[in-house]
């Protein structure tokens, strides 16, 4: 066994998150909706690319690796 463990990453969740989370709790938009394109489109800004995809998990980011049209 061993001595050292990599620590658990401590986040960082203020109220206007928890407030972001209850409103999309609330809406009609659970899995998709206005939510979604808002956080590609920031991602897209953030990270100065034309495109962005949101998934639900690593294993669905490595599948759509595979992908080719």
């Amino acid at each position: 066994m061993r001595s050292k463990f990599i620590p658990y990453g401590h986040q960082w969740i203020d109220e206007e998150d928890i407030e972001e989370v209850v409103a999309v709790l609330k809406s009609d938009w659970i899995t998709t909706g206005p939510k979604i394109a808002e956080f590609e489109d920031a991602l897209c800004s953030y990270i100065g690319t034309k495109y962005a995809v949101a998934v639900n998990s690593g294993t669905s980011a490595l599948w759509i690796l595979q992908y080719k049209p």
